[in-house]
């Protein structure tokens, strides 16, 4: 999918629709498996939503105190854009449960070796990355260089 197209294909998404989305993470790696070539991705698959507002939701939380953030919008409630160093996000709240499926894929040299189970992926990483901080938020960005795809979903909101 080029940039242009995800684009359009983000404008396009209706406010509120639950849609899914895959994007890929590189995972921060132990020093020692850095060293020897090694990296991870996960691959994430889930239910999402843009363009809602999201003081609206619950689980956000609004803040009495005004942040110092370096994201402006670029598409109102849908994509922000890093004004330090340009990187583009797409907003987007949970639909429902937290819930996502995730795949991890080792790599060696920047050549794929194979897909591994999160318990080997654990073994490359830095232990910190899988520490528990709370409650899954409600609302993530995800850099629009990461993403996959993007599929309409044909469930109508009453079924989810």
């Amino acid at each position: 999918m080029t940039y242009h197209n995800l684009i359009s294909e983000i404008k396009s998404i209706k406010a509120g629709t639950v849609f899914n989305i895959m994007y890929q993470t590189e995972l921060p790696m132990s020093a020692k498996c850095r060293k020897q070539g090694y990296s991870v991705i996960k691959v994430t698959s889930k239910l999402a939503r843009t363009g809602v507002k999201y003081q609206n939701i619950k689980g956000v939380v609004p803040s009495d105190s005004p942040r110092n953030s370096n994201l402006v919008p670029v598409v109102e409630n849908r994509i922000y854009e890093n004004t330090v160093n340009g990187t583009q996000y797409i907003r987007l709240a949970r639909w429902g449960k937290p819930c996502a499926t995730s795949i991890y894929i080792l790599y060696k040299d920047g050549e794929m070796v194979r897909n591994i189970s999160k318990e080997e992926a654990m073994d490359y990483t830095i232990p910190s990355y899988w520490k528990e901080t709370g409650e899954v938020p409600a609302v993530i960005l995800v850099k629009l260089s990461n993403i996959i795809s993007i599929r309409m979903n044909r469930v109508s909101a009453k079924e989810v």
